[in-house]
């Protein structure tokens, strides 16, 4: 995995700071050999060469519905091994815990791959790989992640940003938040979702996808870690 490390570590910089999370596009997807449940990506996140990247997605997405799509990549995880393909990094992705159903979520049009993906009011540098995995930085984070009422992926009830506007999910609402005890997990598992912040527009789509339908929602990694095994 990437990500680069602040000199010193400041004991005030907020969590969220220490994940680097980025705008990514698939520019090549194929399933992989063994592993009835992962896909095997190539995902420019502005590097000089993609991330390889393995997801648990194969019951929720058809092999074109990956190819040229907007992701959020988790950039400075250390590299693992599932089944044998070596992945750099997870996409984000929302699950509902009632219906199972799990939706990547998607930057907008227009934000750059390789773009930070930010919370108003929360600065500070992402931390190294191995730092990261060690004070599980990343474990706490997810557990703060929700989509809110009108689809977008919060931290705290804080919109994730891109410099084109929010990213989303196309149609797993938020309900009231009912333990704080399921934490989420790789995909196609998560928790309940808290918060409602249905401000932001171009993201009226979801209400009316999901209308009456109590869907909690998570915005979780989509690693395929622990559906990959087949």
């Amino acid at each position: 995995g990437g990500g680069g490390a602040a000199a010193a570590e400041d004991p005030e910089q907020p969590d969220f700071t220490k994940v680097e999370l980025k705008v990514g596009r698939i520019v090549r997807v194929w399933e992989h050999e063994s592993a009835d449940r992962l896909f095997c990506e190539e995902i420019d996140v502005g590097e000089e060469q993609p991330r390889s990247i393995a997801s648990g997605l194969r019951e929720h997405y058809r092999l074109e519905q990956m190819q040229d799509r907007r992701v959020v990549v988790v950039a400075n995880l250390p590299d693992s091994k599932l089944v044998g393909f070596k992945s750099q990094g997870m996409v984000l992705a929302a699950t509902s815990p009632e219906t199972g159903q799990v939706e990547l979520v998607t930057p907008p049009e227009g934000a750059a791959p390789g773009e930070r993906v930010t919370v108003e009011g929360l600065t500070g540098e992402p931390l190294a790989a191995k730092v990261l995995k060690k004070k599980k930085v990343f474990e706490a984070v997810r557990e703060e992640l929700r989509t809110s009422a009108s689809c977008v992926a919060c931290y705290r009830g804080q919109p994730l940003m891109t410099s084109a506007g929010p990213c989303t999910v196309e149609a797993l609402q938020a309900a009231p938040s009912r333990s704080a005890s399921q934490a989420l997990r790789p995909a196609p598992r998560g928790a309940p979702c808290q918060d409602s912040r249905a401000q932001h527009r171009g993201t009226g789509g979801c209400a009316r996808g999901t209308a009456g339908r109590q869907a909690a929602a998570a915005a979780g990694a989509a690693a395929g870690a622990a559906a990959g095994a087949a």
